[in-house]
């Protein structure tokens, strides 16, 4: 194997935002075969290492990135090896250069990167070499392991926007960003200055659904109501105090929870507690319940958590019925909301 010679390689620097902020990898592939490298075609070389295809959206910058052991070039004095990096079918620019200064073999471990923001759709990366003139060119892997070289690898990642020390890139307000970019992050509120909630954000350009995912934070509260109030009626209704209620800020997908002290007051006595969304009433699965089948009250605290998919942005409220049997009584009325996605 030849003599590593760092003096006769052409680097490419990893940058600061190389370093800080490099978010999720998206593809990375390895090949433990080393590669001889023939072709003396800028146009037609051959090929290293290839990615695993990626889908973008146009928007999104990333990185591609590639290690190799040990990189040699011909042992020709000024002939070079070359490593080009392609996007599918066509080539975006040399990422590296090994030139032999004498007629000896130079040689050199490579770590190369590219940051770029491929045009929407699926993408296959690759790297491939090239000589232009003398004898082969040759890129040294392994399996890895005692005494032997690790595989040589290419991996892709997103790159979030470089950030100076001291700056949020979190935004923060009542609204969502107006032109979100994919892994962008925010903190949405009902308010800027006394917020009842606050929901950490996420950005997801390849969602299929709402594309703000709910990474954490507090969870939305409907106003709690302690007192106890009842209903005859068997038709779902308001009690004195209504709700609790809460405006749901987007369309998206909620996890949903509440509850409440019932108590049936007589026998054949049924207390229910449901969701009315947008001003429906509640039905199915949105609704909780007592039945008092004895000749004492029964009280019980009942509640419930239930994810509601594709819910329109608007008012959740709770509402109450009963029965002509006798009264039922609520009390400790409680809700809270949680975001899941959200469009």
């Amino acid at each position: 194997m030849p003599t590593p010679n760092p003096a006769t390689t052409d680097w490419v620097p990893l940058g600061p935002s190389a370093i800080t902020s490099i978010a999720d990898e998206m593809a990375y592939a390895e090949n433990p075969n080393s590669v001889s490298i023939v072709s003396t075609v800028q146009g037609t070389p051959d090929t290293i290492i290839t990615a695993p295809a990626i889908t973008v959206d146009g928007a999104t910058k990333i990185v591609v990135e590639y290690y190799c052991p040990l990189a040699a070039s011909p042992n020709v004095v000024g002939k070079s090896m070359f490593a080009d990096l392609w996007m599918d079918s066509g080539q975006i620019g040399r990422i590296g250069q090994i030139i032999a200064s004498t007629a000896a073999v130079a040689a050199s471990p490579f770590l190369l990167q590219r940051e770029i923001t491929p045009p929407t759709g699926t993408h296959t990366f690759s790297v491939r070499g090239w000589v232009d003139g003398g004898a082969n060119a040759t890129f040294y892997s392994g399996t890895g392991g005692l005494g032997t070289i690790n595989p040589m690898f290419i991996r892709i990642r997103r790159v979030s926007p470089y950030t100076p020390p001291g700056a949020n890139p979190v935004t923060y307000g009542t609204t969502l960003p107006a032109s979100p970019v994919d892994g962008q992050e925010t903190i949405l509120v009902d308010s800027t200055t006394n917020p009842s909630y606050y929901w950490r954000l996420r950005y997801n350009a390849g969602s299929t659904g709402p594309k703000w995912e709910f990474i954490g934070g507090i969870p939305g509260a409907g106003n709690q109501i302690t007192a106890q109030e009842s209903i005859t009626s068997g038709t779902f209704a308001d009690l004195t105090t209504v709700g609790p209620s809460f405006t749901l800020p987007r369309a998206g997908d909620y996890l949903i929870s509440w509850g409440a002290q019932i108590q049936a007051s007589t026998a054949g006595t049924i207390g229910r507690m449901g969701l009315s969304f947008g001003g429906a009433a509640p039905a199915g699965s949105d609704v909780v319940y007592v039945f008092n089948n004895n000749t004492s009250q029964t009280e019980v605290g009942v509640s419930r958590s239930w994810r509601y998919l594709a819910l329109a942005a608007g008012v959740v409220k709770a509402q109450y019925s009963g029965s002509a049997a006798g009264a039922a009584y609520f009390s400790n009325r409680w809700l809270n909301v949680t975001p899941i996605r959200i469009s």
